[in-house]
């Protein structure tokens, strides 16, 4: 059986406090989220073309070679967002901002 990843934003408890909120609406936490997406965008935009191709191989593919070929297509799609990648984060960032208030009181009205 093969450990199953899970993003660490799934295993910690929603702090309910105030500077919880601050730390989860700051302009850090967003380009984080931001990145993450498109992150698991390149991610799953990988794993689905290494899937179409098929394996076509003399000898088939084990349950490790496929771990690690999707461990290496998480990494590969994490840094390529970090990179710049194909510009989704950037792209949520903007549209993101007018939603996210930096002093702390929650969402903003804006569109």
């Amino acid at each position: 059986m093969h450990p199953i990843l899970v993003p660490s934003l799934l295993t910690q408890p929603l702090d309910p406090s105030p500077a919880a909120a601050q730390r989860r609406d700051s302009p850090q936490a967003l380009h984080k989220a931001a990145q993450d997406f498109e992150s698991l965008f390149i991610h799953m935009m990988l794993k689905a073309g290494r899937e179409s191709v098929g394996d076509g191989g003399i000898v088939p593919r084990g349950s490790g070679e496929r771990f690690f070929t999707d461990v290496l297509d998480q990494e590969l799609g994490r840094l390529a967002a970090q990179q710049g990648g194909f510009g989704i984060a950037r792209q949520l960032e903007e549209q993101w901002k007018g939603a996210v208030t930096h002093d702390g009181n929650g969402p903003s009205s804006a569109p």
